[in-house]
């Protein structure tokens, strides 16, 4: 399977040829990328490509740490999610009830509702009650 993630990619939508993935980092600027493959829920494959800190020229290894950034949400969704399935949780239950280790600050708002999963799953709000396009409401 690495193989093939090391081959020669389809072309994207964004103009960038058939490339490998080092013609990929080149051309997106990305200093350094891991990339591992889970199969059963545990890794059958790891590698890493490029420098881990461009100061000190340090390559990346399959144990170099990087940011996960945006790319948690989706990660924490799904493990949320799967947690009211198994009914460890609802997505309306007072988040304070779910925390063990810490909690969050009640409201300034006199009387506000409780903060819940399904708020902090939800999508990003302007401050008002909105839908914006191209978002849904989790959970309607």
């Amino acid at each position: 399977m690495l193989a093939e993630i090391e081959g020669s990619q389809s072309p994207n939508r964004q103009g960038a040829g058939p490339l490998a993935i080092q013609e990929v980092m080149a051309y997106y600027q990305v200093p350094a990328l891991s990339i591992a493959v889970i199969q059963d829920f545990a890794v059958c494959g790891a590698k890493s490509w490029g420098v881990a800190d461009v100061e000190t020229g340090a390559l990346a290894t399959n144990e170099t740490l990087y940011q996960a950034a945006s790319i948690s949400k989706p990660v924490a969704a799904m493990a949320s999610l799967k947690a009211v399935e198994s009914g460890r949780f609802s997505l309306d239950q007072d988040i304070n009830t779910i925390l063990t280790s810490w909690r969050l600050p009640g409201s300034p708002f006199k009387g506000g509702p409780p903060v819940t999963p399904r708020t902090l799953l939800g999508p990003h709000r302007c401050g008002r009650n909105s839908v914006h396009r191209n978002h849904t409401r989790l959970g309607t």
